[in-house]
């Protein structure tokens, strides 16, 4: 993978856990405190998407099609962690949701967009993707199962196919599409929150009490989510979709170090097995 390529690619990694641990904590939940975020979002990045939007010479129609799609999904996405973090540990929820999302995405660029990794990029890759599965299956904090667990697992996985969907979406809406970055996902958040409105006139109680409660954790995933997802798309612009999409699962093993250390969900240890197949797996995407 391009050098350029890596760097983004684990710099939105970084980015990525950091925005999911605050969540992790926020008393909020559901479409109207996603809103909310978005119009957060809408706010802080409005000026550096102004500043360092190239010249829209080329404006498409379809490219308005393609931001109204990635936030359709993106809101079906975020619902769904949102149910998994409220039923299960972030360090069980966090890595079955991102790791399965990698699988399906690169299941899509192989069959769909007919990509052809190398032998090793696809061996990083399946590492990758293993070694997420493998921390997530280690359990919660308690070491058995309840329903709340398997209803969380549930979701994580549901989650994990969104993430696949708008994963294909919006890399054939900045490669193909031609769709510059900072726009695309600039103006899907612009839609999101334009189709997630009238959540918040339903819950306006709660959210007035989620803004002043969560403001800290709004602003962190704010400024980090969208950051991250940037450096993702960057990077498919760069790379291939079969190889952006497993490295960015490193995410996972700051998210899972985090779960154990500052949320106190324990059984680190146990995870950190896996964690020898990603770093396996994101050295060999760095050498092929």
């Amino acid at each position: 993978m391009e050098t350029l390529a890596l760097i983004s690619v684990l710099s939105a990694a970084v980015c990525h856990a950091g925005w999911n641990i605050a969540l992790k904590k926020a008393h909020g939940s559901g479409i109207s405190f996603f809103a909310l975020l978005g119009c957060l979002e809408l706010a802080l990045w409005a000026l550096p998407v102004w500043w360092w939007l190239p010249p829209l010479d080329h404006f498409q129609p379809v490219w308005l099609l393609a931001m109204f799609g990635s936030a359709v999904v993106h809101i079906a996405y975020f619902w769904l962690l949102m149910r998994a973090y409220k039923s299960a540990d972030l360090s069980l929820a966090y890595p079955l949701a991102r790791a399965t999302g990698p699988l399906f995405s690169v299941f899509a660029a192989i069959v769909l967009l007919n990509e052809s990794p190398s032998t090793t990029a696809l061996t990083g890759a399946l590492l990758i993707i293993g070694g997420s599965v493998w921390i997530g299956i280690t359990g919660a904090a308690s070491s058995q199962f309840g329903p709340a667990q398997l209803k969380g697992i549930g979701f994580a996985v549901l989650c994990g196919s969104m993430i696949a969907i708008y994963t294909v979406l919006d890399q054939q809406s900045v490669t193909a599409l031609g769709v510059p970055v900072m726009l695309f996902y600039w103006g899907s958040i612009l839609m999101r929150v334009a189709l997630t409105l009238p959540a918040l006139w339903i819950d306006r109680r709660a959210v007035r009490l989620w803004a002043r409660q969560d403001l800290k954790v709004l602003l962190i995933v704010a400024v980090l989510s969208p950051l991250a997802y940037m450096l993702v798309l960057y990077a498919m612009k760069l790379a291939p979709l079969s190889l952006v999409a497993p490295a960015r699962e490193i995410s996972i093993l700051l998210g899972v170090i985090a779960g154990a250390k500052l949320l106190e969900e324990g059984r680190l240890v146990a995870r950190l097995g896996a964690a020898s197949l990603m770093v396996v797996g994101i050295s060999l995407l760095a050498w092929s």
